[in-house]
């Protein structure tokens, strides 16, 4: 993206909050409107002193405070209306337009970014961006405007010389805008080479046992030196810029303040100005330095901030909708089959499976079984559509997945995994969360009764207790049994298990074993499984090796062949 792309992009917020941007820059107006009067009311009142006009300095005087009284009750008022309300409606609006882009993303890329990408980025630099846009706005027209009158107050005293510092005025601009250009470039690199640095110290941070036991802290503190060491060459040229961008204006300043007090001095001896002239072109000349240093300034924040915005445009705007999310016919249930027909997929260089198909049938308890590793939870995302197969067919109940709105379809599973899904939000919240309908108390009293959920019942505020950080914080296996009561409130005709008691204790294990067994009733149920407790009342065992069916039976059935089964069991002690 070239540099006026990237800065066309940049305020492209204008376009989706126009009524905030046209208050701000109204604002900005309507300031620099009111320093130009004080500029020129000063000008009149240093010309009454100057030629002892006692009641016009007076009077200059009252219309001063007057104006300035009711400028700042207007501008009070104009935050209090605007400014407020502005700032968060921007938020919501972007927040969004991005959650929306990411939830309806294609889980094959999401898979491939990291969560904490995601969360750093919306965290923080909506806000940059946002802000950033929204202060340049204000900032560079109340500049821009001060500027144009500076310019003109030069012109009424003369020509040539506003012709000069006009040109002055260009050519700085020009060779500021070049730097800054750049430098951003430059602050781009070094920024990487921060980064990693910064990557290598949370290694180091996450790792202390390993750090202690293999004496590696040398090996990590080389690396991050070595990145330090690369951000401080890319860190030189930008110093000498920021030094010429600095000391150019003042030179250039210098003479014009030169150039206006030998002027206007030679006027005053020729008794064509007046000494109250020059003290104000002195405090316009100081107000025109100090508004264009501002506007290259912020120019400045802006570029080193761009490569920041533009990893939360990339991370973002490129991320490919799913293409049937709200498209195509509605889901509908029906008492037949999920065949998996010539499923091929694979990551950026692995491939996990090719060509595998496979019937489950349906209201009954499929599980399957095999060795970690072996591409058990990508089974069980495609299944649920989480991740989209290159090669595929795929039919769920006589919905073929690729000519199903999505949307309809995620409404009919209960997906539990090991990390279950329990919001920082009330308990109650989290039960409404399943569904779009409003749920009574008792329904939810009967599904933390399914789920054995009896610890709520203990807590003081029960349904209204908040959980997590805040107020309560679940141990894991309440958690869990928690996310299997919010499976009973959405009562959902697929439910797909990942191994869902991988890291409970024998009791915990029970308890929620049990739990799902009523879960279970009049549904299709597909479990993954590494410990075979969890799976042996299945009515259909499936064990894959290498991504191909090897056994298929009950338990009972599988237990007789002796098999690779047979095997997994005598490893499992206790069983």
């Amino acid at each position: 993206m070239g540099f006026f792309e990237t800065f066309k992009k940049l305020f492209s917020p204008i376009k989706v909050i126009p009524r905030a941007y046209f208050q701000n820059m109204l604002e900005a107006v309507y300031l620099s409107t009111y320093l130009i009067f004080t500029m020129e009311i000063f000008k009149l009142i240093l010309w009454s002193i100057e030629y002892w006009q006692k009641q016009d300095f007076k009077i200059l005087l009252s219309i001063y405070f007057v104006i300035s009284f009711f400028v700042g009750i207007i501008r009070f008022t104009m935050y209090k209306m605007w400014w407020v309300d502005i700032m968060y409606e921007w938020r919501k609006v972007w927040y969004k337009i991005y959650l929306e882009k990411f939830i309806q993303a294609e889980w094959n890329q999401v898979e491939k970014i990291w969560t904490w990408r995601f969360i750093s980025l919306l965290d923080k630099w909506i806000h940059e961006w946002l802000d950033m846009t929204f202060y340049l706005t204000f900032y560079w027209l109340q500049s821009l405007i001060f500027i144009l009158y500076a310019i003109f107050s030069i012109l009424r005293v003369s020509f040539f010389w506003w012709l000069i510092s006009l040109l002055l005025i260009l050519i700085w601009w020009y060779v500021a805008t070049k730097a800054n250009i750049f430098m951003r470039d430059k602050r781009m690199l070094r920024r990487k080479a921060e980064n990693e640095a910064n990557h290598q110290a949370v290694i180091a941070l996450m790792s202390k046992n390993e750090l202690m036991q293999n004496n590696w802290l040398k090996t990590i503190l080389w690396k991050i030196f070595t990145h330090f060491d690369e951000a401080k060459e890319y860190h030189h040229p930008v110093n000498v810029w920021f030094l010429i961008i600095d000391e150019f204006p003042k030179f250039m300043f210098l003479l014009i303040r030169i150039w206006v007090y030998i002027y206007l001095y030679s006027q005053i001896l020729l008794h064509k100005s007046s000494f109250s002239e020059l003290a104000i072109f002195i405090t316009i000349l100081s107000l025109m330095e100090l508004s264009m240093n501002n506007f290259l300034h912020s120019l400045r924040d802006v570029l080193r901030q761009i490569s920041w915005v533009q990893l939360l445009w990339e991370t973002f705007e490129n991320l490919t909708p799913i293409k049937w999310f709200n498209t195509w016919n509605i889901f509908k249930s029906r008492t037949d089959k999920i065949i998996l027909k010539n499923i091929s997929y694979w990551y950026t260089d692995k491939k996990v499976f090719d060509n595998f198909s496979l019937i489950i049938e349906w209201n009954k308890k499929t599980a399957f079984v095999w060795l970690s590793g072996s591409g058990k939870t990508t089974l069980m995302k495609l299944i649920a559509w989480y991740l989209r197969p290159q090669e595929w067919i795929l039919d769920i109940f006589w919905n073929d997945l690729s000519k199903t709105s999505l949307k309809s379809y995620f409404t009919e599973i209960g997906y539990l995994t090991q990390e279950p899904s329990v919001f920082d939000w009330t308990i109650r919240e989290n039960l409404e969360a399943s569904v779009k309908w409003k749920v009574s108390e008792k329904a939810m009293k009967e599904a933390l009764k399914d789920a054995m959920c009896d610890f709520v019942f203990e807590f003081e505020k029960w349904l209204d207790t908040e959980i997590w950080e805040k107020w309560i914080r679940l141990s894991w296996w309440q958690r869990q049994r928690l996310a299997i009561a919010k499976i009973f409130i959405k009562d959902p005709e697929i439910i797909l298990l990942d191994e869902p008691t991988s890291a409970l204790d024998s009791f915990s294990e029970e308890k929620i074993t049990e739990a799902m067994h009523r879960l279970f009733e009049w549904r299709t149920v597909i479990i993954i499984a590494h410990r075979l407790q969890t799976v042996k009342e299945a009515d259909d065992i499936i064990v894959l090796e290498n991504w191909d069916v090897v056994e298929r039976w009950t338990h009972k059935e599988l237990i007789k062949k002796k098999w690779i089964y047979n095997k997994m069991l005598e490893l499992q002690s206790g069983f």
